[in-house]
């Protein structure tokens, strides 16, 4: 069971940190979406570093949940597809952290 709990988030972490990738791609030369870029940047950080360790702290975990929810507050805040993309792929982030923690 953990293992398949493993790769699951595993599956999450990955996920967000393409979307979050191609988010701030996008956003980048738009207007007003600084914060937007800083953040999915923070939150693809933070994802990674999770996916590359074997034992991870409860405090990793939380850095990544707070990471992931900030980039899709931030994310909601704006009305096109690859914003609302990765707010949804943040919130699966965030919740499969929050499982694992």
């Amino acid at each position: 069971m953990k293992n398949e709990n493993q790769k699951e988030l595993i599956s999450m972490l990955s996920e967000c940190v393409a979307e979050c990738k191609l988010c701030a791609e996008a956003s980048k030369n738009m207007p007003n979406m600084k914060e937007c870029v800083k953040l999915c940047n923070d939150c693809i950080v933070q994802c990674q570093q999770i996916s590359t360790q074997s034992n991870v702290s409860s405090e990793l975990y939380q850095k990544c949940m707070d990471a992931c929810n900030a980039c899709a507050d931030e994310c909601e805040k704006h009305d096109n597809s690859h914003c609302k993309k990765c707010a949804e792929a943040c919130r699966n982030c965030a919740e499969a952290c929050h499982q694992a923690a």
